[in-house]
């Protein structure tokens, strides 16, 4: 069985997009814009940046001061498939 994955590090950014890095060492920007545009009562204090801006780690997930948390396993797919991992010069 894999380990489980946890976010260990996370700075939001601006643009509703934050740096995070990964229990497995993989680390790089996260695109969470699409807070902006999705609906939900969990979501609608986060369009505002100053309150996106209050993310904070909670059980390795992203997670805002409302209880709105991200999945740590999709957040790490969405940004593989988006290429969004820096990778160290070989």
């Amino acid at each position: 069985m894999a380990p489980l994955l946890k976010v260990v590090s996370v700075k939001a950014s601006a643009n509703h997009s934050a740096d995070v890095r990964f229990s497995n060492g993989d680390e790089g920007r996260a695109d969470l814009s699409w807070i902006v545009s999705e609906d939900g009562e969990m979501l609608k204090p986060l369009k505002d940046q100053r309150e996106f801006m209050k993310v904070f780690l909670s059980s390795g997930s992203l997670t805002w001061p409302n209880g709105f948390a991200i999945d740590t396993t999709q957040l790490h797919h969405e940004m593989s498939e988006a290429g969004a991992f820096a990778h160290a010069a070989a």
